[in-house]
């Protein structure tokens, strides 16, 4: 439903612009006919050119009530002089608007996209595609609904911020945490530039706070919102409030809960960190098996991110949830130390 939001929206948007540049052209011709009378007489000609093209076209004898100002040669033309003595005048008035300051064009519609002239499509190779505008827009809006900082780009990691010593009793792992954090990169990249690859598959981030791992499934999101791909980011402390009564009213918990199941992308960051009920299993769980099921049938993936440890997962959520998130996801392991306090005293 948020997703047909959008759309909604991207429509009236484009229809809106179409308005004011239809608008915006008629003001500019206006200023052209009080300033330079003969344009208007030369688009009165274009204009009976048109209209004879028109009846000739359907071999129906012209209105002579319709044309009674047109030059009696402009009957005589074949089609072929009609296009060429159109193109003519045409040249003429570029060449007049230029002489008085204007540019050729400045009565042509002034589109905010002259690509896809404000309709949010282009054609290509014959087929009918998304127009650079409307996927720029369709992101503008997918970003604010994902819910991250716009600033959270893949280009901004720095693995300089992790050790490069080795410390396997610290760090849980047999490589420096720069190597690996590295690699973790690496993979968080490939989901986002694959992601339509069934082969890539959901990711659980595991590892203690202050690792990054809020700011790489962010990075995911901006990179995949810039392709048109909906996208939700849910910190665990308000994915489940949808499901409880008293934090929506019907038609927008309605609303979200449809997108946590069927947007394309849904980062759930911090899982945890909620607060422990006995709704919180059969909810997080209602939610990973309608994301599995879609997942079957097209794009529907899940990255989750939490402090917790595989242990601590399977305390906290049961054998159930936490065999299907560490079963059923690919475990990136996340190690270090704080880099919030590196970068805070940096």
């Amino acid at each position: 439903m948020i997703i047909d939001r959008i759309h909604k929206e991207t429509e009236k948007e484009y229809a809106q612009r179409r308005n004011e540049a239809k608008l915006a052209q008629e003001v500019r011709k206006e200023r052209v006919y009080t300033e330079l009378p003969q344009i208007k007489q030369i688009d009165k000609k274009i204009n009976m050119l048109g209209i004879l093209t028109v009846y000739k076209a359907m071999k129906r004898s012209v209105n002579a009530n319709i044309l009674k100002d047109c030059p009696n040669e402009y009957f005589c033309y074949s089609k072929e002089e009609i296009d060429n003595e159109i193109l003519l005048l045409k040249q003429k008035k570029v060449v007049i608007l230029k002489e008085a300051g204007y540019p050729g064009d400045y009565m042509e519609n002034a589109f905010f996209c002259r690509k896809c002239s404000d309709t949010g499509f282009v054609l290509n190779n014959g087929i009918e595609i998304s127009c650079e505008c409307r996927r720029k827009l369709l992101s503008e809006k997918l970003k604010a609904v994902s819910g991250v900082p716009a600033e959270d780009v893949f280009s901004k990691f720095d693995s300089s911020l992790y050790s490069e010593t080795a410390n396997q009793e610290k760090y849980g792992i047999s490589v420096s945490p720069k190597v690996q954090m590295e690699a973790v990169y690496k993979r968080c990249v490939r989901f986002a530039e694959e992601f339509e690859n069934p082969s890539v598959n959901n990711m659980v981030f595991l590892g203690n706070s202050g690792l990054g791992k809020t700011f790489l499934g962010n990075c995911i999101i901006n990179a995949l919102t810039d392709k048109g791909v909906s996208c939700l980011y849910m910190p665990s402390t308000s994915l489940f409030k949808p499901f409880a009564p008293g934090f929506y009213s019907q038609e927008e918990a309605n609303e979200l809960i449809d997108f946590i199941f069927n947007c394309k992308f849904l980062l759930i960051d911090d899982l945890g960190s909620e607060k422990q009920t006995g709704t919180r299993y059969a909810e997080l769980l209602e939610i990973l098996n309608m994301r599995e099921l879609r997942g079957k049938k097209e794009l529907c993936k899940t990255v989750i991110t939490t402090n917790l440890s595989p242990a601590n997962l399977f305390a906290h959520y049961g054998e159930r949830v936490a065999s299907r998130i560490l079963g059923g996801y690919d475990i990136l392991k996340f190690a270090g130390d704080d880099i919030r306090l590196k970068l805070k005293n940096m």
